[in-house]
């Protein structure tokens, strides 16, 4: 999905949250518990933990997050995968990050996860498309009837300009997964992009299926995050409906909490809503601040800068 821009919106908030006293201009936020938490047993359980930071969109925890668990549990490829998912997330097509996924491979060349890696690695790179078409191949036919597997091959058509594919082969593959969740809101990015060129006006046909997707998503996983976040994003822009779209994106940090990505989005959508005034959406901002540091170990706003 090509619609979401964070730059404008992202910085004059964070501006203004400084401004507020709670918080200094180049520090970051205190980050969540770390990977040392006594809920992680064992390799499973750290590969799970890291992919769940990345379904909330947390991926600054996700990449810190895994650092420490990859030095627990050196040997599991799928923990370093998803680290690696995050990495690239953040990042948005580092070479390094790629190069690392690339020696996964040679590290572990008959390991699905390695491909995953590197699959994942790659999306970003405008000029690697048709061969992260290839590798999302490669890595699914190793791992055929794995949902992590299935939702790569279809974010990968949809990355590399494919969206009705994308479209097709989410529909033709849902009914081999228990919880399809996460590949509706990649078939809702996926119509999105049917649309057209990036600032184009969204036929609201094309808006309409595309939030179907995104509710038969919630439907079926009621605390899949992206399929709140996507939703309220398309409706912001695309929809130019930010009142609408608040909701749904006040869910998301319910669900969410601690997640840094979705309350840049709400921060985005507090800003473009019309609705509120000035004082409102300074008032709603500073609060939502305050409940984002007490979530992740901060001090709240009130307490003021050190």
């Amino acid at each position: 999905m090509r619609l979401i821009t964070r730059s404008g919106p992202f910085i004059f908030l964070c501006a203004l949250a400084c401004l507020s006293g709670g918080i200094k201009a180049g520090t970051p936020a205190p980050l969540p518990p770390s990977g040392d938490s006594p809920e992680i047993r064992d390799a499973q359980d750290a590969a799970r933990r890291v992919r769940s930071l990345y379904f909330s969109e947390d991926n600054t925890a996700g990449v810190a997050e895994g650092e420490k668990l990859i030095e627990r549990f050196p040997d599991s490829s799928e923990l370093r995968a998803w680290a690696l998912v995050n990495e690239t997330q953040q990042s948005l097509g580092d070479d390094a990050i790629r190069e690392e996924a690339m020696a996964l491979t040679v590290e572990r060349p008959s390991d699905p996860w390695s491909w995953f890696a590197l699959t994942a690695a790659s999306r970003f790179s405008k000029e690697r498309r048709s061969e992260t078409l290839k590798l999302s191949r490669k890595a699914l036919a190793m791992a055929p009837d794995h949902p992590d597997f299935l939702w790569l091959r279809a974010i990968v058509l949809s990355d590399q300009r494919k969206p009705a594919k994308a479209v097709d082969f989410v529909e033709q593959v849902i009914p081999r997964v228990s919880n399809p969740a996460n590949l509706l809101t990649v078939r809702g990015d996926a119509i999105l992009d049917l649309n057209g060129s990036e600032g184009e006006d969204v036929d609201p046909l094309i808006l309409e299926a595309a939030l179907q997707d995104y509710g038969r998503a919630r439907r079926a996983d009621s605390s899949c995050v992206m399929a709140y976040t996507h939703a309220a994003m398309a409706l912001a822009y695309s929809g130019h409906k930010p009142q609408e779209a608040l909701p749904l994106i006040e869910q998301a940090a319910q669900i969410a909490p601690c997640s840094l990505g979705v309350h840049r989005s709400l921060w985005e959508i507090i800003r473009l809503n019309g609705e509120m005034n000035e004082e409102e959406k300074q008032a709603r901002l500073e609060s939502n601040i305050q409940t984002l540091l007490s979530c992740r170990g901060g001090k709240s706003l009130d307490e003021g800068s050190s």
